[in-house]
């Protein structure tokens, strides 16, 4: 899978995620704007019918229902009508419902109106517009719920609760009690009101919402796709200088990008490269001045002898003998270097095994020991070459006298990345210690011989080690006993 295809599949969820959240806030905010909305237009309906009504009865001769005039009330009533009809005010103003559903009328108009006898509950006016169906039935349904009675009694004003949805109910409701001026009931007010307006609106918001989620799926492809370019592009120009590097040209210059880890990236390759560059002109130099190479083979060949020559040592408080167990494989490395009063034992092998490989890797074990002069920590020095040059696993031993102990120290790309993993062992052994490069059932079944061999040399020992590897097993081995 390409980088670019990658970012798309990391990105673009998570800007769907997004898309779905902030969709899901704003489908709770426009259900309780609706809600809020829908009671506040059928409430501001009853409180404006019941005040004209108390005021005309306060206003006629006669008292009670019987100041009611039922058609100069419907008169009043269409007037009403033909005045919203005129002016054509929306309850509404959502874009989306007009381009969508423009059939779908969200315009308002005259409300329904019922008035009910306080105690048989029958009609006595009824007043339905256009479109409406009868609510004299329903007003008096609504009335005989229970409680309904009382809390309009006591607030005054009843609503008929709902829940704005893609489900909601095309009639918003309200009841409110009529009283004369010395505060008697003389009549039950039953208002219907439009809203089928909450559905349209609603509709339209799962519109937006959906735009919503597409716009920010179109986001995240958009950003994949930049990301993925620049990406693209440093990591092309990457492998450029790589390839004209390994083709011997060591002076490639990398340019910089937008993201920062790359550019450091760039200048650990520019660091390598140039070390490299340095360490075979130095060779070069002393080839010209010898004159004893005559071809590519002699000059590898005395490269390795100097790096990759069997370590054996002998003091009087420790003895180590560090070497492949056959013979030296491409990429592989092992060096010793005297550190103070004791020994720094490295090795390990760089990406590939391939004859150009052991210019890197030799070249990684000249960079250890030019700096360990600069008293660097050890595991700062492992960190920085592990960092500059491309190793796979780099493994070190560090032994001090008096007696014998050290510490041993791992850095593997594949796990620990460049975090040195660090061992200490109190002593050295007379039996002594095994570091390799091999697998690890390996080193079970070195520990295991090590009971029974014989004591000889650090030499002979390291051949008894040798003796134990099976067929195809090959690497480094550093055997290291002390003495007392």
């Amino acid at each position: 899978m390409t980088i670019r295809g990658q970012n798309l599949l990391f990105l673009v969820p998570v800007f769907l995620v997004a898309g779905l959240l902030i969709g899901g806030l704003k489908w709770a905010a426009d259900t309780n704007t609706l809600e809020a909305g829908g009671k506040e237009q059928i409430r501001t309906f009853a409180v404006a019918l019941r005040e004209f009504l108390e005021a005309r009865e306060r206003l006629s001769a006669n008292r009670g229902l019987a100041s009611i005039q039922p058609e100069i009330l419907k008169r009043d009533l269409n007037r009403v009508q033909q005045l919203f009809d005129l002016r054509e005010p929306e309850v509404t103003t959502s874009a989306i419902s007009k381009l969508f559903w423009p059939e779908a009328s969200s315009s308002a108009g005259a409300p329904g109106v019922v008035i009910l006898h306080p105690d048989s509950r029958e009609p006595v006016f009824s007043y339905a517009p256009e479109g409406f169906q009868d609510i004299s039935h329903r007003v008096k349904e609504i009335t005989q719920a229970r409680g309904v009675m009382a809390e309009a009694r006591e607030e005054g004003l009843y609503l008929s609760d709902f829940n704005a949805s893609l489900n909601s109910p095309d009639n918003l409701w309200a009841l409110a009690i009529l009283k004369n001026q010395d505060g008697e009931e003389y009549g039950i007010l039953g208002v219907q009101y439009d809203g089928s307006w909450i559905q349209n609106e609603m509709r339209a918001s799962v519109v937006e919402i959906g735009i919503g989620i597409l716009v920010s799926a179109l986001a995240g492809i958009i950003i994949a796709l930049f990301l993925s370019s620049i990406l693209s592009r440093t990591l092309q120009n990457l492998t450029e200088a790589a390839s004209r590097a390994a083709d011997g040209d060591y002076d490639v210059r990398i340019r910089s990008g937008l993201i920062e880890e790359f550019n450091d990236l760039g200048n650990t390759f520019r660091t390598m490269t140039s070390l490299l560059y340095d360490t075979l002109d130095r060779i070069r130099k002393t080839l010209i001045e010898q004159e004893q190479f005559r071809n590519t083979d002699d000059l590898m060949a005395t490269f390795r002898s100097n790096a990759y020559g069997t370590v054996a040592i002998e003091e009087d408080w420790m003895e180590a003998h560090m070497g492949p167990l056959r013979s030296h494989i491409p990429g592989h490395f092992y060096y010793h270097i005297p550190r103070g009063n004791g020994h720094l034992f490295i090795m390990g092998w760089v990406h590939d095994s391939s004859e150009p490989d052991d210019l890197v890797a030799s070249a990684l074990c000249r960079y250890v020991d030019s700096q360990v002069s600069r008293d660097i920590k050890t595991p700062d020095l492992l960190k920085s070459a592990f960092q500059v040059f491309p190793a796979r696993k780099l493994i070190a031993v560090e032994i001090q006298p008096n007696p014998a102990h050290g510490t041993s120290y791992l850095l593997d790309s594949e796990h620990s990345g460049a975090e040195p993993l660090i061992e200490e062992f109190g002593s050295v052994p007379e039996s002594g210690l095994v570091f390799h490069t091999l697998a690890e059932a390996f080193g079970q079944r070195i520990e295991t011989a090590l009971r029974h061999m014989e004591r000889g040399s650090a030499a002979s020992v390291h051949e008894q080690i040798r003796a134990i590897a099976t067929s195809g097993e090959d690497g480094i081995v550093v055997y290291i006993r002390g003495h007392r």
